[in-house]
């Protein structure tokens, strides 16, 4: 649902468009229609801040903030926003599943990814999950403010250096196949993998390999992304179907 308000702007008199400013979507009665935006961070500090940058523009309103996946589904519910804005860590340590269980739930709403690190298999792992769009921190504000209406108008952004992993990846994957792939998991990752498929737990898996369970819950998170799975259960049974599990 568009948050709809009338903008009292002037408009250009040969070409008809108001200056100064992007020309979002219109009502049938001629109102400008906000873009609802949904921040995403596990840090507030951080989601606040980014939720009052993206604020200032004006055909930006409201713009909500959540800390975790719930918060965010729960957000979602209410707000219905037109895009989500999202680290791919959230509060509840879910990392990209998020994502995941986002798109899942809510596959028309697209999601434009903030994320400082640019590993091949994040970015093609969240593009893979539903991303529109994915940028560092690193982004000046406008490129921010362009993506979200790009990603709003149906379109993608990616900034230049992600664009150029998804072109690499896409145009070079047989020639690094083991560097590059997706599937490429670590010794602990098919470790984990393989105590997941037996169903055990995550406090069950720490205590067997002997770390913590932040530790396995970002171990599995990171498996979700890699298999591109939405959850635990699709996550096995892709990893059989790939030949990763011995059955």
């Amino acid at each position: 649902m568009f948050t709809e308000k009338c903008m009292v702007v002037p408009a250009n008199p040969t070409t008809g468009r108001r200056s100064g400013m992007w020309q979002s979507p219109s009502t049938e009665d001629g109102c400008e229609r906000k873009i609802c935006v949904l921040v995403v961070n596990k840090r507030p500090l951080v989601c606040n801040a980014l939720a009052a940058l993206i604020g200032l523009q004006e055909d930006f309103d409201p713009v909500e903030t959540a800390i975790n996946c719930a918060e965010c589904c729960r957000k979602a519910l209410i707000c219905s926003p037109n895009v989500l804005v999202c680290d791919l860590e959230t509060g509840d340590n879910r990392s990209a599943e998020s994502l995941g269980l986002f798109r899942e739930r809510f596959p028309t709403i697209p999601a434009i990814v903030l994320h400082e690190q640019l590993e091949n298999w994040r970015v093609m792992g969240a593009v893979r999950l539903g991303a529109q769009g994915y940028l560092t921190p690193e982004a000046k504000p406008m490129e921010l403010f362009k993506a979200i209406r790009l990603v709003v108008d149906g379109g993608t952004y990616f900034e230049p250096r992600v664009q150029a992993l998804i072109t690499a990846s896409a145009a070079g994957g047989l020639r690094h196949h083991r560097a590059t792939s997706p599937y490429a998991l670590s010794d602990r990752e098919l470790n984990v993998l393989k105590r997941v498929a037996e169903g055990d737990s995550n406090q069950r898996i720490a205590e067997v390999l002997c770390v913590s369970r932040s530790t396995v819950k970002h171990y599995v998170s990171t498996l979700l992304v890699k298999l591109e799975a939405a959850n635990r259960t699709v996550a096995v049974r892709k990893a059989i179907d790939l030949g990763l599990l011995e059955t």
